[in-house]
């Protein structure tokens, strides 16, 4: 019987083990589960995402062409600042935009949008906000995208975008430029892309290491626009991103996938994804934080965790009434086993 009582509590403990080793195995799963469905909707929306603002600038490239060639073909000398009838009917019909102009390459405008303020407007070669974008455009035969300011001549903030304009032998005659709106609501410039207070969209100027725009809870342009990565915190961040990965940034620029990789700033884990515009050097980053993943799985766990215990505990009542079932009938046995059946007197084994 002491045999029987010892194996009916093994059973009881054998099964509780193998019902925490389940339970860990299916908590296991539905973590893989919710990491994988938030890396794929983070994959996802950075791809989304880049393509649609690769194509807003695509678009704008061809309008910045076809309208300063336009300009051009006037024949009017760019000599004195004008104000543009053509531009502000370009702008009626192009909501992206909030101004328009045309600079010689000596960074002066001298025709815009009239909706400028012509005499807040900058030398685009010698503001710092502008001049090294301009630089950059002066050299490149695509359209560059500067890095974000506040333009005083418009009294916003804008995404400036400058094209070259290129005479048969290469020289540059002029460059139209343009400002492209931020945070207008359903654009994909719009300050509603992120999902909540720790989820992030980012674009990241792969030339200087500013952030160009940001769609997060609290962000404004005022700050992320002076944001730049320290160098030597980027490398290690990038060395993250290679081991993540398993590819070296190379293939990852050069690829219009998207990768994903869990990173730590400001002792706080990401889970990030990540896609390259290898034509406009723009980065697209989508990211949200570990701490909703880890609510949102302890709304699993904690219904399992209660499930269980209270599944182990009505066992352990069943096997207690088994146990005591059998020390009674095991009692039984032995009252009969010690005493007369009629008389109820001890008998010789008693």
């Amino acid at each position: 019987m002491a045999a029987l009582k010892r194996n009916i509590w093994t059973l009881y403990f054998l099964i509780v083990i193998v019902g925490v080793a389940l339970l860990g195995v299916s908590l296991q799963q539905r973590w893989q589960e919710t990491l994988s469905d938030e890396t794929a909707h983070q994959l996802y929306r950075a791809e989304l995402i880049s393509q649609s603002v690769h194509s807003l600038f695509r678009t704008q490239e061809l309008v910045l062409d076809v309208v300063g060639r336009e300009l051009l073909d006037s024949g009017e000398p760019l000599e004195e600042r004008r104000e543009t009838p053509l531009l502000d009917s370009i702008l009626s019909v192009n909501p992206a935009l909030v101004g328009f102009g045309l600079a010689r390459p000596d960074g002066t405008l001298v025709r815009i949008s009239t909706n400028m303020d012509a005499s807040r407007l900058p030398n685009l070669l010698e503001n710092p906000s502008t001049a090294e974008g301009f630089r950059q455009a002066l050299e490149s035969d695509v359209m560059v995208v500067g890095r974000t300011y506040y333009m005083d001549a418009l009294g916003a903030w804008l995404i400036p975008i400058r094209k070259a304009l290129r005479a048969d032998d290469g020289s540059v005659v002029a460059v139209m430029t343009a400002g492209l709106e931020i945070g207008a609501e359903g654009s994909v410039l719009g300050q509603d892309l992120h999902d909540g207070p720790e989820d992030s969209v980012i674009l990241f100027r792969e030339a200087d290491k500013y952030v160009q725009f940001m769609s997060r809870e609290g962000a404004t342009p005022e700050r992320y626009s002076a944001s730049q990565v320290n160098e030597e915190r980027l490398s290690a961040q990038r060395r993250d991103f290679e081991e993540g990965t398993g590819k070296t940034m190379a293939d990852i620029m050069a690829s219009p996938e998207a990768v994903s990789f869990h990173m730590t700033r400001d002792q706080r884990d990401y889970l990030t994804a990540a896609t390259f515009d290898a034509r406009y050097q723009i980065w697209t980053v989508s990211e949200t934080r570990f701490a909703p993943l880890y609510r949102d799985f302890m709304g699993t766990l904690v219904p399992y965790v209660i499930g269980f215990v209270l599944g182990a505990w009505l066992l352990y009542l069943l096997f207690r009434v088994i146990d005591r079932a059998e020390g009674e009938r095991r009692e039984e046995l032995l009252y009969r086993a010690r005493h007369d059946d009629l008389t109820g007197l001890l008998n010789r084994a008693g």
